[in-house]
């Protein structure tokens, strides 16, 4: 490789780094689910660090659409169990890399016109509670939920970069 070269890809690469947007400190996941009637899928920022108390990412916001209807966010506070303010739905809003994605304890969201919602995992079943609907109509309804960690935009550029550099290097040897 050229002097020149390996210039141009030093450059190439903090001009990566130094373009991707600096969210310090978290980590982004897709996340969907879906059960009778019930369609939801959008973007949770989480901390990056485990949470001490119970071993998971603290949720810290969520977007997204459930039904078509926009999630406006959060709920209610994350790392800590928490009585809504109606007194209807208990969460903490922490979200785990492996096994049951939410706990008991759940992700406890708010939407444009639907009202709140609660996400969580009971006997091997993850269920979506309408707080809306009222204590009476626990447990909710069965549903089918994911999350997955979105790698960092500068992640994939360094990579593409790292791909390119030995392409290059291949071919020149080639050669």
């Amino acid at each position: 490789m050229t002097p020149r070269l390996i210039q141009d890809l030093s450059t190439l690469a903090c001009f990566l780094l130094g373009s991707a947007p600096s969210f310090a400190g978290t980590l982004t996941w897709d996340f969907t689910y879906s059960g009778s009637g019930i369609s939801a899928s959008g973007v949770l920022t989480t901390s990056d660090t485990l949470d001490a108390a119970f071993g998971g990412y603290d949720i810290l916001s969520v977007s997204g659409e459930r039904n078509g209807d926009s999630i406006t966010g959060l709920a209610g506070p994350s790392g800590a169990i928490t009585l809504s303010s109606d007194g209807e739905v208990i969460f903490d809003n922490v979200l785990y890399q492996s096994g049951a994605q939410v706990d008991y304890w759940g992700l406890y969201f708010g939407t444009a016109s639907s009202g709140d919602f609660n996400v969580y995992y009971d006997n091997n079943v993850y269920y979506e509670f309408s707080d809306a609907a009222g204590l009476g109509t626990a447990p909710g309804s069965q549903v089918n939920f994911s999350a997955t960690e979105v790698p960092e935009p500068a992640t994939l550029g360094l990579l593409g970069l790292g791909l390119a550099a030995a392409g290059l290097i291949r071919r020149r040897k080639a050669s």
